[in-house]
């Protein structure tokens, strides 16, 4: 059976300085639990990890890389023979009615609680710690947190929910929120929080930096051999030729997770014309599917580059 463009999409992964960092930190973050969970008792605080940035900037693959490569098939590489289930590392992806009472019963979900639902937010938080407490947790990690129903906290006035997560922290659990901007303004608006954020958030490239620029040429690069590598396409793509780079950047607001939605799309308009590879003008014709009904850009750069070329060539 031939290999499906979406599924082999969404395996796809591909290393940048910031995707490098953000697993050293990880990984250095649960050293120092262990390390802390060896002292008998002795509490000490954990960082409280963020992971903030723009909607398809790349976050989630982030994540899910390290889970899985750390932690596949739900078995702990550092401790394979340890006790099953594990849950040395607990993640879930909050929904969008995440009220505190709903932010329980979702942990408890995800600790596989039998009755999740069951006792006040007092008790469900007794049962969430003795959870953390019998598997040694090492990450206790929210994707999805900018629903997370919370307002802004002052220091007379901290919702319940930044009162829990600082809590987990302080008494020496990791805590990793993934999400937006949105979510980064109601979270860091807690002062003891911020006192204790590691930050792995994913910057905003710069179109007008060449070093920008050459990361993000890396990754489309990076991203032609993929579509080989995964059998879609017989030979690699080029998504670096002429002045294709800055194009893409333009198309995708220069965020890696909107190139790789937008280069599927022109995978899928390449396999219905039984091309060899991703060309030029299956990127073209892609940004007018993706990138100009989304609203991300009003023009085609591919389209009006050509059309430049062209009155040039006239004009010489």
């Amino acid at each position: 059976m031939a290999p499906n463009i979406t599924t082999e999409f969404r395996q796809m992964r591909i290393v940048y300085p910031e995707f490098q960092y953000a697993h050293s930190v990880l990984d250095r973050v649960r050293e120092a639990r262990r390390a802390a969970l060896a002292l008998n008792g002795i509490r000490i605080e954990a960082p409280f990890v963020t992971l903030f940035g723009d909607s398809h900037a790349g976050k989630s693959t982030i994540l899910d890389s390290y889970l899985e490569t750390h932690f596949p098939n739900g078995v702990d590489l550092q401790r394979p023979d340890g006790p099953s289930p594990q849950r040395t590392a607990v993640a879930l992806t909050l929904n969008g009615v995440s009220t505190y009472t709903s932010f329980l019963r979702q942990m408890l979900k995800a600790f596989a609680d039998p009755f999740p639902s069951e006792g006040n937010p007092d008790k469900k938080l007794d049962r969430i710690v003795n959870y953390i407490k019998k598997f040694n947790v090492e990450l206790l990690i929210f994707d999805e947190a900018n629903n997370l129903r919370i307002r802004k906290a002052t220091d007379l006035d901290a919702t319940q929910t930044h009162n829990t997560l600082r809590g987990l922290a302080k008494s020496g659990c990791p805590i990793v929120t993934v999400g937006t901007k949105e979510a980064a303004d109601k979270i860091l608006s807690d002062d003891q929080i911020m006192s204790l954020v590691e930050d792995i958030s994913i910057r905003e490239l710069d179109r007008s930096s060449i070093g920008d620029l050459k990361l993000f040429g890396s990754f489309c690069a990076a991203l032609g051999v993929k579509l080989k590598e995964h059998g879609l396409f017989p030979e690699r793509s080029n998504f670096v030729v002429g002045n294709t780079v800055s194009c893409l950047f333009l198309a995708s607001g220069g965020l890696r997770g909107r190139l790789s939605r937008l280069v599927e799309r022109a995978a899928y308009i390449a396999k219905e014309e039984g091309a060899t590879c991703v060309g030029i003008d299956h990127l073209e014709g892609a940004i007018d599917l993706y990138s100009i009904k989304n609203k991300i850009i009003s023009y085609n750069p591919i389209r009006e580059a050509r059309k430049t070329k062209s009155r040039e060539t006239r004009v010489g």
